[in-house]
């Protein structure tokens, strides 16, 4: 009896030694995660060429991510600095059913956003996806996100009772002893449906997506591809790249911190309260680690980025990008006098060597300079 209160009361001792820590590590995340979250956002709005079908998809992603930071996160950063839940019954609830809703959506993003990369390149002729049609998928995921999120168990079952997890920060479902059979079925399905199908999804498609971008790098010569060929298997290869990164990271963060808030909630296990709290930072980490990898591998976001913070090297490629305008606008310009000086003369233009030089150079300077333009924004504004 001494040895457990001894071991009780140096737990209690850990646990309000961390809490300072804690809260710092919850503050850093939701400013990291909304600024990140709310950058993305901003540079896929703002800009219409960034408005594509995968782009939505990553824009769903987004708002899930900061809805995470602005509704779930403070509840926890209020209960460890209160040392517990003091929201009320209803605000437990509904906590509850956020973290549920949150982690759903993303775990579905993060499949539809594989597939999506699998039919772009596993099979290209077959991906015809619309914005309109990326729409209405997310609709779509966010409604189906709903069944693992309302907590109905709790509302309907005597079996299942909300409870504040004190390691998680979250409330949640606790499953009493005995649990009923009903109650067991319904969280197999789910498991089922929202676990076990989507990893096995990602695995399939990021399986054939590797294969199908390793024999494209192989299968062809690279002195016998165009410019613009090259650059499509970069793109699709980069693509395939960044998604893997993403979905990786993403799922290594999150499924932890389920699985054990599951088990714990069936009351299989106990574990401490630090490794709780360890398993659910990493697992809220993944808000801001996301837009971070999305900005580090598409040159595009970090530009975005880079302009909104409006630091000297972002106004140096402003300026540079507004002086290639004015020489490709000179360009034309030049190009447009000779064209209209040769109607004028209706049609007896003077073929004069000096002339014929002018105008094979500015053609040539105006293929080159459109060239370089189109590769770049092949470059910058390619589906991720």
């Amino acid at each position: 009896m001494k040895g457990t209160l001894n071991a009780s009361f140096i737990e209690a001792t850990a646990v309000e030694a961390t809490q300072p820590i804690l809260a710092i590590l919850l503050v850093i995340i939701i400013v990291v995660s909304a600024v990140a979250n709310t950058l993305i956002m901003l540079g896929i709005y703002s800009d219409s060429r960034m408005q594509t079908p995968t782009n939505t998809l990553i824009l769903s992603q987004s708002v899930a991510d900061l809805g995470t930071t602005v509704f779930v996160i403070p509840c926890a950063l209020i209960s460890v600095a209160c040392g517990g839940w003091r929201l009320g019954d209803i605000m437990c609830a509904v906590n509850a059913f956020l973290n549920m809703y949150l982690t759903a959506i993303t775990v579905l993003n993060l499949t539809v956003i594989g597939i999506d990369r699998y039919f772009a390149i596993v099979h290209p002729a077959h991906h015809k996806i619309s914005r309109k049609k990326a729409i209405y998928v997310v609709v779509f995921v966010w409604a189906l996100a709903l069944l693992p999120g309302l907590p109905l168990l709790a509302l309907l079952s005597d079996k299942v009772i909300l409870v504040y997890f004190p390691g998680f920060f979250v409330c949640g479902q606790e499953f009493l002893y005995p649990t009923g059979q009903i109650e067991l079925g319904v969280i197999i399905l789910i498991c089922t449906l929202f676990v076990a199908i989507p990893l096995l999804v990602i695995l399939f498609c990021f399986k054939k997506i590797f294969r199908v971008t390793r024999d494209k790098k192989h299968r062809i010569c690279p002195c016998a591809m165009s410019n613009a060929q090259k650059i499509a298997i970069q793109v699709y290869a980069k693509s395939a790249y960044t998604s893997m990164y993403v979905i990786i990271t993403s799922l290594l963060q999150v499924f932890p911190a389920c699985f054990t808030m599951l088990l714990v909630g069936f009351q299989a296990i106990t574990i401490p309260e630090g490794l709780a709290s360890t398993f659910k930072i990493v697992m809220w980490s993944h808000c801001f680690v996301k837009p971070i990898i999305y900005a580090a591998r598409q040159r595009y976001f970090s530009r975005r980025i880079l302009n909104f913070y409006k630091s000297p090297c972002c106004r140096g490629m402003r300026a540079r990008s507004f002086f290639d305008r004015c020489i490709l606008i000179r360009i034309k310009h030049q190009s447009h006098e000779c064209e209209s000086r040769k109607t004028s003369l209706n049609g007896r233009f003077p073929q004069t060597s000096r002339n014929r030089s002018i105008s094979v150079n500015l053609k040539s300077m105006l293929q080159v300079t459109r060239r370089q333009s189109n590769d770049s924004k092949l470059r910058d504004f390619s589906e991720i």
